[in-house]
């Protein structure tokens, strides 16, 4: 530790203590605790204004519908979410496995069975970070897979 007001993290970097620590996706970032245009303090986000896409949202009802009549569309489970990348080819069973998807799923959620939109936001940014994914081409494919489609036996 310095001696002086600066405090140092885990990875040798100082911050000073009008500086507040985020953590996001696996990296640090700073920001200062006062805004410029506000006196609130916001978290940042790197992909939030292309995380804002109606076509996503719109996806994420269907999906989120997908499988329960009953569903409203503002939450949806890891099955629903795995169907989702199933068919938008973004699991591979290469890269990107149906257990990598469960698992960043259940970190996000913290074991709970549905996540709304905005945490199943932060679980596509969690996955996209951890496995090197471009998060623009993820996005893409998402809107592309289409309604879901009944599986065939």
């Amino acid at each position: 530790m310095n001696e002086s007001n600066n405090t140092e993290t885990r990875n040798g970097n100082t911050s000073s203590p009008d500086q507040e620590y985020y953590r996001f996706g696996g990296f640090t970032k700073y920001a200062p605790t006062t805004n410029l245009t506000t006196s609130s303090v916001t978290p940042m986000r790197k992909y939030s204004v292309m995380m804002s896409r109606p076509g996503l949202r719109k996806q994420f009802e269907r999906y989120a519908q997908w499988g329960d009549p009953r569903a409203s569309g503002d939450f949806i489970t890891a099955a629903q979410t795995e169907k989702w990348l199933k068919q938008a080819g973004v699991i591979d069973h290469w890269n990107v496995t149906a257990v990598d998807a469960a698992n960043f799923f259940r970190k996000v959620s913290r074991d709970a069975k549905w996540l709304d939109f905005d945490g199943w936001r932060i679980f596509l940014e969690e996955l996209a970070w951890r496995k090197r994914l471009n998060i623009a081409f993820l996005i893409d494919k998402l809107e592309a897979a289409g309604k879901p489609q009944e599986q065939r036996i």
